[in-house]
């Protein structure tokens, strides 16, 4: 008799990693890392094999979560964005110092 697993849709937010290499160094499976766990990436859809073009990068992922056999959290990709990256260094005026080659009353942009 065959067991039905359990799933759910989830919305996670988390960093795209490597985690399965080929013999030439070729990834070949990636996870959504976050905060409290990995999911691995169902590669079975268009999403799931995008998220190869979105390692190291954070992402927010629509996705059916489904635990197999062995306890691996995997999620098939419905939906996903990728997080802009802030920028939070911001040059001021007051960081401008003419002893590193600016000239006095030059702006620094």
């Amino acid at each position: 008799m065959k067991r039905k697993m359990k799933t759910k849709e989830e919305i996670l937010k988390g960093t795209i990693v490597a985690t399965e290499w080929d013999r030439h160094d070729k990834v070949t499976e990636v996870s959504l890392q976050t905060e409290d766990d990995d999911f691995v990436i169902d590669l079975s859809n268009a999403y799931g094999k995008e998220m190869f073009d979105f390692l190291d990068h954070e992402v927010e992922v629509t996705g059916i979560v489904r635990q197999n056999r062995h306890g691996v959290k995997i999620i098939t990709v419905m939906d996903f964005q990728q997080i802009e990256e802030e920028d939070d260094f911001r040059f001021d005026d007051e960081d401008w110092d003419t002893d590193f080659g600016g000239d006095e009353g030059e702006t620094p942009y």
